[in-house]
């Protein structure tokens, strides 16, 4: 019995770490007075418009990218920031096939590749501004 109860612990608190490590990090942060932003969201508690920026930190070699969004008048608002995927080139290998006359004929070919997706590890808010005309444009996320 105490050994059951040993492996649940164990596998319970591997199974916390590992959502711990999957979450992106980033705790509530109050850019401004009344507006604060955390995960993927903003809440503006104002009468004004926020144009807020931050740095997404992406994992498997997803990069560092910049990300802006707005903050809607008294609202909770979901900012735009994503990952690229990453592709991974296939491997080469040599195929031979036999020729209708006996010989043989040997051609490199190449493997399909493979895609990962990325994913945020870590989520920066960096600065609001009022902008109440909305002048100022978000980022794509495109640039790193």
């Amino acid at each position: 019995m105490p050994q059951r109860l040993t492996v649940a612990l164990g596998i319970t608190a591997l199974t916390s770490a590992a959502v711990a490590v999957l979450a992106p990090q980033a705790a509530a942060k109050d850019l401004a007075p009344g507006l604060s932003c955390s995960d993927y969201t903003c809440r503006n508690d104002t009468d004004d418009i926020y144009y807020v920026t931050g740095r997404v930190t992406c994992s498997f070699g997803g990069g560092a990218h910049d990300f802006s969004g707005y903050a809607g008048r008294r609202a909770t608002d979901q900012i735009p920031i994503s990952c690229p995927s990453d592709y991974e080139p296939g491997s080469w290998h040599t195929e031979t096939t036999m020729n209708p006359d006996g010989t043989f004929q040997s051609n490199q070919v190449q493997d399909p590749g493979t895609w990962d997706n990325t994913y945020p590890v870590t989520i920066d808010y960096q600065t609001a501004t009022v902008d109440n005309d909305q002048k100022l444009a978000p980022h794509t996320g495109s640039a790193g």
